[in-house]
């Protein structure tokens, strides 16, 4: 099965800044965004994918509470992405 890589920034304990690295198997992704983060999360999504396609480049930050979802939906947008600017 196919995999992409990717790495997020984040803080280690002692707060200093790293890089964490995840693989996802692309067959695994959930891309039901409905379901996961309600309707009003796809209007969000396809206009950060159409963003990010047209410039290619720049700096996304998703901010929120732990366990809200910001890795498990960038999980899910990096492969998106990756097929898309392949």
């Amino acid at each position: 099965s196919k995999q992409t890589t990717f790495s997020l920034l984040s803080k280690d304990e002692q707060g200093e800044l790293c890089l964490l690295d995840y693989s996802v198997n692309l067959k695994d992704i959930n891309k039901d965004l409905n379901l996961n983060y309600g309707e009003d999360f796809i209007n969000f999504h396809n206009s950060l994918i159409k963003k990010i396609e047209k410039k290619k480049r720049g700096l996304v930050i998703l901010y929120g509470e732990q366990g809200t979802g910001k890795s498990t939906y960038l999980r899910q947008l990096i492969p998106i992405l990756s097929e898309d600017l392949h």
